[in-house]
Parts: structure tokens; C-alpha cells; sequence
């Protein structure tokens, strides 16, 4: 019974904790069809707040007076959390409505520049807030012990709650919110200011994630990156609950947190949270709007917007010549480190090609792509470890205690077999989850979520399992490939230009698909899903293959990069990596294949440049670039051509009407 009433507990704190941190992010997810990414960091302002009024008290006020500061903190966190969140929506958001990818693109962007403002105001070290002498100590109940910070931790988030139920179902103003959801239309016919109703709403749910920050305080020290830590877990509770369901985040929250508890008591925290992920992707393969729904302005309808540019097929073949050309003469003229840099970003520009075949082309945005760039790296790393580490175990494994290797190593101990998984286990991902999550019909903002806690999954995995994996350091320290020195810059250069002949198979390939019936298909899901499903074809088959086509190549990529970074970690399956290459994508302009190319490495150069010219602060020309290039050009830079072709042919025709 001890032990039941642990996890019990444990359960219900770590509840009570995802709850508050997803309790605005419901609202404003289910009111405005935003994938808010910097929600992370209005926790991150939260905490700093409270970071500032405790040093304010300590700093100004006598010492009797301490414990006082922390309710001072909770109020004060709320105000500026929702100041901030004010000012973003009438900044940035009300920009976006409507827009729910592009929101996902800015808002990252905002998280990138919050999170490199919290570094220039505190420092990069984290800083440590106390906690009021009261909440210093435990209670024992029933051979349970309970710390007094996560039982006032419940109690807040059960206060936070009453509030959030009054404020919806008993004044005018949640009235109007609830019209807004269901019908915006219909609400601002009825004489409802909607545009107000969202940024109160966004500064609330903003205000209730600094509450959330405040409250972690008390857990743990404060960092930039507090936020982060949340992001995918809120989503996910949002998700399993419902969209803009106070119950349903409830549910979402009680389900995620006891079963994190129970499966923890066995395991460690990384597994469980994998395994607990992994079981809320699969129900949601089933059940994709949550526990309890909502009539809201379908969240999972695309747009049907067509992004092409206006460049032609041959146009846009010439272009991609000429990049080829310039990148292969490039090592005549650059530093080994120079070409090495370039080097990968070739391997980039192959996942950027991938993934603007998914999205641009059939409407579906992958945030989990990074995962088959890092399988694929995986595959060609455990390649070269065994070759490394010839007849003895690889070093981390030797240091985890293990004395044999672990069977599925074995199919990487030949060039063949490893190059065969290289292409297999990103495919058979790929096929798996697409089967399922397809032919459930999930699309839109939920398939983006799902991968994204997909990503999630796998860095958990592959930390957690540290003697099959080599866990946060990755596999590292490889000496040679085809029997060659991987450090010399021969080799360095011959793999150059192997991955350039790729990216030129790559583009080939794809631009072939594209012109074949089946392109036309994908471009006709990506315009219309429901007509194309309606004219009698398995979109499902369709979305399948061509994500598998995508995982495929991502994978090669991954495999191309490892020899020129010399080292595979769980950080290249990160959700901000997979983030990145859709900015990429962009940045470039999606539905147009060379934009990819160009938009990879544009944003990798710019981004290589200002980090070494500015490297305190180069996070906030990056976070601001991504804002622009989503708010003024939506179609990326190649459509801008498109924009000119359009003003050159307004302006002929109004010649000739004169």
C-alpha cells in the first residue's frame, strides 16, 4: 500500500505540474489556431520574475518580511506573462491567424529570441530561487512522504483551475470566448469583438504559463531553457485531453502524469517518458481529437493554398545547376574548415528536399524528420565504431558495464548490411507511422504534434539506453571509411562530392516523381485531400509512400553527415533540429524544390556567419529573421518571383487598358 500511495502521489504531482504549464495553451490552441512554440518561454518569464521580486525582497526589505515575496511573485509572473503575451499577439500572432504552420515558424523565432534575452539579462548559469520558509519540510502520511512545495503546487493548480472555470462558464466574457471557438464567424455577426477576444484570451493562457514558471521555481534552479522542457508535454496534454477542453486538459494531464509515476516506479525517468509518449501517439492514432471534442474552427483543414513560384520547370532547373556548379567549385577556394561546413549543409539541403516533398508538395509537415537524419546517422556511426574498435567492444560500452554486443549491432559489422539498415530503418519508421496515422485521417496541426512528440520519443530513447546508444555523448572516434582516413582532408573532399552527386540524384528523383501522375496526385492532396479522396484515390497510399520516399532520403542525408561532423548524437533527432529544416523549407519557399536547396543553405550560412561575428548574441538576428521571412514573405524568397511576375503583368495591363 506504501507504495501504491507513492505513486499515487508522485502521479498527482507531476499532473498537477504538465496541467498548469498546458492550461493556457488549451485556450489559446483551441481559440486561435496557433501552434504557440514560444508558450516554453512564457513559463522561462514566469520564473525570472520570481527570480527578480525574491532579489527585490532580499535586496531592500528586512528579513522578517521574506516569506511574503512569493505570493507577491505569483501575481506579478501572471501580469508579465501576460504582458509579453499581449504584446506578441498584437505584434505577431493576429498576423498569422488562419496560418497555423506559419505560426508554428514565427512563434519559434519569438522562443529564440526570449531565450537569448533571458541570457543577456541573467547570464547563461542558471540562477536558484528559495523557497518561503514555509514550504521548507514534508508530511508523512501513511509512510508516504510529501514535500509541502508540490502539495502547495496542487493546491495552486487546483486554484488556478477554479479560476479558469469561472472565467469560461460563469461571466459574459467566457461566454463570448466560447462563441469565438465554435463559430468566430457567427460571434462577430452577433456584434463580438473577436479581434479583442484573442488577445485577452492569448494574454491569459500567457499570465497562466507564468504562474507555471513561478510554481517551478520551487523544484528546481532557473535557466533560458526552462520552457523547453515542457513544450512537447503540453501539447501532448492538450492533444489526449481535447482541444480547448478544461476536462479534457484535465484528463489529458491526470493520464500522462500517473502513468509517467507507475511506469517510472520500474524503470528510469527516460524510459518512462518515452513509453509513456509512444502510448498517447498510439491513441491518438485512434482517437485523433482527444478525449473530449470540441466544435471548433477545424483545426485539421489545410488551407489549399498553392505555393509554387512562378519559375518554370526549366527555370528552375538552371538555377539548380548553377548552385551545383558554385558548390562544386567552392573547395577550390575555401579552408578545409570551410569545406568540411559546406559539406554538411550539402547533407542539409538533402533534408530540406525531403521535406518540401511532404509538405510543399503534399501539404504535410513533418516536426520529427530530424529522427530519420539521426537513424540514418546512427546506421553509418555504429558502422564505423565497429570498425574502430575492431575485435573489442566499443568504448561506452565497456564503460556501462556491458561485455557483449548487443545483438542488433551485429547487422552493422559489414558495409553491405550497415548501408541496407541505413535505407531500411528509416523506411520501415516511416511506413509504420504513416500507415497508421493515414489511414486514421490524422492530418494537419495533430500529424505536426504527433511528430514532433515522435522526436521527443526517440532523444529520450536513445539518452536513456546509454550502453547500446553512447546515451548524451553519442558515437564518436572513428578512424577510418572504405579504408580511408576519416580525419584527412582527401577523404573529406572525395565524401564532398559524394554528397553532392546525392544531392543531385536526390533533386532528380524527386523533380521525376513530381512530373509523374502520382506528383500531380500529391499535389492535388495537398489543394484538396477530401476532393482528391472524393475522385476515388487512397490518399492514405499516396501520403504513405511519399513520406517513406522522404524518411528515406533524410536518412541518406544523415548517414552522408556523419563523416564530415565526425560524431552522432541524440541531438540531431532534437525537435529544434527538425524545427530548423522546416524553416529551411521556408525560408526558401516550399513547393518549389530549388527554394529548398537555396534555403538551406542560405539559412545555415547566415546562421554559420552571425554566430561567429556575434556569438553572445547571434540568437536574436536568427529568431528575428525567422519572424520576417514568415510575417513579410509567406511564400519564401523564390516567391518573391512570383510576387514581381504578378506586379510586371498588373502593370502590362494596365497599359494596355490605358
Amino acid at each position: 500500500m506504501e507504495t501504491f500511495f507513492t505513486i499515487l502521489f508522485n502521479g498527482i504531482s507531476l499532473s498537477s505540474i504538465l496541467l498548469l504549464a498546458s492550461l493556457g495553451l488549451s485556450i489559446t490552441f483551441g481559440l486561435m489556431r496557433v501552434i504557440n512554440m514560444a508558450h516554453g518561454e512564457f513559463i522561462m518569464i514566469g520564473a525570472y520574475t520570481t527570480y527578480l521580486v525574491q532579489n527585490f525582497f532580499i535586496r531592500f526589505l528586512p528579513k522578517a518580511a521574506f516569506d511574503l515575496y512569493y505570493p507577491i511573485a505569483i501575481v506579478l509572473s501572471f501580469c508579465v506573462a501576460a504582458l509579453f503575451g499581449m504584446l506578441l499577439e498584437r505584434l505577431v500572432i493576429k498576423r498569422l491567424y488562419g496560418r497555423e504552420t506559419d505560426s508554428l515558424l514565427a512563434t519559434w523565432g519569438v522562443s529564440l529570441f526570449l531565450q537569448q534575452l533571458a541570457r543577456s539579462v541573467f547570464g547563461a548559469p542558471n540562477v536558484n530561487v528559495s523557497a518561503p520558509s514555509i514550504l521548507n519540510g514534508n508530511l508523512e502520511i501513511a509512510g508516504v512522504v510529501m514535500t509541502y512545495k508540490r502539495i502547495f503546487i496542487i493546491v495552486l493548480v487546483a486554484l488556478c483551475l477554479a479560476f479558469m472555470y469561472i472565467l469560461m462558464y460563469r461571466t459574459p466574457y467566457g461566454k463570448k470566448v466560447r462563441a469565438t471557438m465554435q463559430n468566430r464567424s457567427m460571434a462577430q455577426c452577433l456584434g463580438i469583438r473577436t479581434n479583442r477576444i484573442d488577445t485577452l484570451t492569448f494574454a491569459i493562457g500567457s499570465g497562466l504559463a507564468g504562474i507555471a514558471g513561478c510554481a517551478l521555481c520551487l523544484l528546481g534552479s532557473v535557466g533560458s531553457t526552462l520552457g523547453q522542457n515542457y513544450i512537447v508535454d503540453t501539447f501532448m496534454v492538450v492533444v489526449l485531453g481535447g482541444v480547448g477542453r478544461l476536462a479534457g486538459s484535465i484528463a489529458g494531464a491526470l493520464l500522462i502524469g500517473m502513468s509517467n509515476a507507475a511506469i517510472q516506479f520500474g524503470t528510469s525517468a527516460n524510459i518512462a517518458k518515452a513509453l509513456v509518449l509512444f502510448l498517447v501517439i498510439m491513441f491518438l492514432q485512434k482517437k485523433p481529437q482527444g478525449l473530449f471534442t470540441i466544435h471548433t474552427r477545424s483545426l485539421d483543414e489545410g488551407t489549399g493554398e498553392s505555393l509554387g513560384s512562378a519559375l518554370n520547370e526549366k527555370r528552375k532547373n538552371i538555377a539548380f545547376a548553377l548552385t551545383v556548379f558554385i558548390i562544386a567549385l567552392l573547395p577550390l577556394f575555401l579552408s578545409p574548415f570551410r569545406v568540411t561546413l559546406v559539406g554538411k549543409f550539402i547533407t542539409y539541403a538533402i533534408v530540406a528536399l525531403s521535406l518540401d516533398l511532404i509538405w510543399g508538395y503534399t501539404g504535410i509537415l513533418s516536426l520529427g524528420h530530424g529522427v530519420f537524419f539521426g537513424l540514418g546517422g546512427y546506421g553509418i556511426g555504429m558502422y564505423l565504431k565497429l570498425l574502430a574498435s575492431g575485435s573489442s567492444l566499443p568504448d561506452f560500452m565497456s564503460w556501462s558495464g556491458r561485455t557483449t554486443l548487443p545483438w542488433f549491432w551485429d547487422f552493422y559489422k559489414t558495409a553491405p548490411t550497415a548501408f541496407f539498415m541505413i535505407l531500411a530503418v528509416p523506411s520501415l519508421l516511416a511506413f509504420a507511422l504513416g500507415l497508421l496515422t493515414f489511414t486514421n485521417r490524422i492530418k494537419g496541426v495533430y500529424f505536426s504534434i504527433l511528430s514532433q512528440a515522435l522526436a521527443l520519443v526517440f532523444v529520450t530513447l536513445f539518452i536513456g539506453l546509454q550502453q547500446y546508444t553512447g546515451g548524451t555523448n553519442g558515437i564518436t572516434d572513428f578512424s577510418t571509411i572504405f579504408g580511408l582516413p576519416i580525419a584527412s582532408m582527401k577523404t573529406k573532399y572525395l565524401w564532398y562530392y559524394v554528397a553532392l552527386i546525392v544531392l543531385i540524384l536526390t533533386y532528380a528523383l524527386f523533380s521525376l516523381v513530381l512530373r509523374t501522375r502520382c506528383g500531380k496526385v500529391l499535389v492535388a492532396i495537398r489543394d484538396g485531400e477530401n476532393r482528391t479522396r472524393f475522385s476515388g484515390y487512397q490518399v492514405a497510399n499516396y501520403k504513405t509512400f511519399v513520406y517513406c520516399l522522404s524518411a528515406l532520403f533524410s536518412g541518406i542525408a544523415g548517414a552522408l553527415f556523419v563523416p564530415f561532423s565526425g560524431i552522432i548524437s541524440p541531438s540531431e533527432m532534437s525537435i529544434s533540429n527538425s524545427i530548423d529544416m522546416a524553416i529551411w523549407v521556408a525560408v526558401g519557399g516550399r513547393g518549389n524544390l530549388i527554394g529548398a536547396v537555396i534555403g538551406a543553405f542560405l539559412v545555415n550560412i547566415t546562421k554559420t556567419l552571425i554566430s561567429e561575428s556575434f556569438p553572445e548574441i547571434w540568437s536574436y538576428f536568427i529568431g528575428a529573421i525567422f519572424v520576417l521571412v514568415v510575417l513579410f514573405l509567406p511564400r519564401g524568397l523564390t516567391g518573391v518571383f512570383a510576387d514581381l511576375k504578378d506586379l510586371a503583368g498588373r502593370k502590362r495591363l494596365l497599359g494596355l487598358a490605358q
